[in-house]
């Protein structure tokens, strides 16, 4: 079901690490739609895992984008923190979101520009070429 987005997302991106990680984070915003944490990170890390992995970038990037992309989807009005909102306060959902869309959106925008920032710094660091650092999760790099 996810195979067309994460296509297109892989395509739009390709080689660059600054759109890497913004592409990493629009596909956890677009795959947490569903409202699912879990489906989002066993959707989206092992779809650009090996693209991190081939060009060296450091996998911390891509669980800060992945994470702040589903945290910040994580109040869609049918997600679970909304509902049991709403619920415990005896709300109408509606009620309750229509205060947080502008501030979703912020956040979302908000999200985009770390991973910006974050893939530019990581741009920066492999064209450097700093790609001698000894990674305590894969010693082998």
């Amino acid at each position: 079901m996810f195979d067309p987005v994460i296509d297109f997302i892989l395509r739009q991106v390709g080689r660059d690490p600054t759109r890497i990680a913004v592409g990493s984070a629009m596909l956890a915003m677009v795959v947490h739609l569903d409202g699912s944490g879990a489906v989002t990170f066993l959707i989206a890390v092992p779809a650009m895992l090996p693209l991190y992995d081939a060009l060296h970038m450091d996998r911390r990037v891509l669980a800060a984008t992945v994470a702040l992309g589903a945290g910040t989807m994580n109040m869609v009005p049918w997600g679970g923190p909304t509902i049991r909102a709403a619920t415990a306060l005896h709300m109408d959902i509606t009620a309750l979101y229509n205060p947080v869309i502008l501030p979703q959106l912020a956040g979302l925008a908000f999200v985009l520009w770390v991973a910006y920032r974050l893939g530019r710094r990581e741009r920066l660091r492999l064209t450097a070429g700093d790609l001698t650092f000894q990674d305590p999760i894969r010693p082998d790099t």
